[in-house]
Parts: structure tokens; C-alpha cells; sequence
């Protein structure tokens, strides 16, 4: 890990949090985790990480699982009160996708590959929030029982709202 930063704080007694100002940018290598999603790695070569006293970012190319994915988690801090981190970024949206989530569609129904926007909403005593969105480009789809396919060179949409952990899953939207 490389980290630069400056440190600006008045001297004296009973120095509060909202009278510091810093900043600081760095990189951390080699980055590596079976903790953060159960059952499931997180890896990345190299992460940016930056910050201030109103938030740390940490942002990269990395891989969920097998699945490559470009994401940034920003925590704000400072303030009165447990805050809302977020994670966004853009993930492939693949069959290889569906098996790391273990999402229980049959084999050949997802083919081809296309990317999917995403945001996670994590902590401040609220349920994971997940939302995603894709215009399905390059994704192939098919319900061959029901006769449907949406072939890769096509467009589509795809909204996914869903509460993660133990709570109710929201509907799922494709069209």
C-alpha cells in the first residue's frame, strides 16, 4: 500500500472532528477477500483509495468471483450518526454471472455477454439494497418451453430492485 496525504488541525485542547481537514490518495495492491460476499471472492490487482474528512473512496477493475467488474465504494463519515455507504460501478452480465449467484436458471438460457450498471446500498442499520439496470446488449435470452428469444444483437431492459440478506426479495422487471 502507498497512501499521500495532508493533515491541517488547530492546536489545542478539546479538538473536535469538524475542525480537521485532510486529505489523502493512495493505492492498494494485491487485494484479495472471501469475506465481504459469503461464498464468493473479491480480488483486484490494484484499487485506488482517496479521501477526505466528508468520505473515503476506494475504486478499481477487479473480479467477483470469476466476473469482471469496475466499481467504487464511497463511505461518507464524519456527521451525527451511522451514514450509508454505497457501491456502484458496472459488471458483465453473463452466463458466468448467473452461476456465481447462484441463480438457478437453466443451462442456455442467458448466452453472450453485456454489461450491467449497478448500486448497492450497505449499512446504517438498513438491509443491502441492490438495483441494476442493463439495455441487454449483447445478451442473448431464451425461454425455448414458452418459444421466446431475445437475441444478443438485440436491445432489451433489464430494472432489478432487490432487498438482500433476510428480507423479501422485490420484483424483478425485464423487457
Amino acid at each position: 500500500m502507498r497512501l499521500d496525504g495532508t493533515l491541517s488541525l488547530p492546536l489545542g485542547k478539546d479538538l473536535k472532528f469538524e475542525e480537521t481537514r485532510f486529505h489523502y490518495t493512495g493505492d492498494v495492491s494485491n487485494v484479495d477477500s472471501d469475506k465481504l460476499v459469503p461464498d464468493t471472492n473479491i480480488r483486484a490487482d490494484r484499487l485506488t483509495l482517496t479521501g477526505d474528512q466528508t468520505q473515503v473512496l476506494v475504486d478499481g477493475d477487479g473480479f467477483f468471483g470469476d466476473v469482471p467488474v469496475r466499481a467504487a465504494w464511497a463511505q461518507p463519515i464524519g456527521g451525527g450518526g451511522p451514514q450509508r455507504s454505497q457501491l456502484t460501478g458496472q459488471i458483465e452480465l453473463s452466463n458466468r454471472l448467473m452461476q456465481q449467484i447462484n441463480a438457478g436458471l437453466p443451462q442456455g438460457m442467458v448466452t453472450g455477454q453485456g454489461q450491467a450498471d449497478f448500486t448497492l446500498g450497505i449499512g446504517a442499520g438498513d438491509p443491502l439494497l441492490l438495483t441494476a439496470q442493463s439495455d441487454l446488449v449483447g445478451v442473448g435470452l431464451a425461454i425455448p418451453e414458452l418459444g421466446w428469444r431475445k437475441a444478443a444483437s438485440g436491445t432489451g431492459v433489464m430494472s432489478v430492485e432487490a432487498t438482500l440478506g433476510c428480507g423479501a426479495q422485490r420484483p424483478v422487471a425485464a423487457g
